[in-house]
């Protein structure tokens, strides 16, 4: 009927896919910029979070000052030996690797390099 406000199951099923498309786009988009900047809650599996504090003693309080995630191994010395792994991310980037960093600024007086750092190499 022309004009009817009328609403079938059908209609209900594709609003509701049509929020769920909307809603993982947009996750997809934050955790696109959680990565990019460094931050969210992505760590490894064989890691856990640590809490960083802050004894304020003239407040006498314990502050929050942000988390860190850790992964430690320890391994005998044969395998350590057998595994070697470079300082940082100096060859051989091994054991974990570590991917190179993402969104960092370096800093320059440079405007060329500071509009080619705001807005990409494209």
């Amino acid at each position: 009927v022309k004009g009817s406000n009328i609403h079938t199951d059908a209609d209900e099923n594709q609003h509701s896919e049509d929020q769920e498309g909307e809603e993982d786009e947009v996750s997809g988009a934050v955790n696109f910029i959680n990565q990019f900047f460094g931050v969210g809650d992505a760590i490894a599996d064989d890691a856990d979070w640590l809490t960083l504090t802050f004894h304020d003693r003239d407040a006498g309080k314990v502050l929050n000052r942000g988390k860190l995630a850790v992964s430690i191994s320890i391994v005998p010395e044969s395998e350590a030996a057998n595994r070697p792994a470079g300082h940082g991310r100096d060859e051989p980037n091994a054991n974990p690797y570590l991917p190179p960093t993402v969104g960092r600024w370096s800093f320059t007086l440079n405007p060329f390099s500071l509009v080619s750092g705001l807005f990409g190499p494209r």
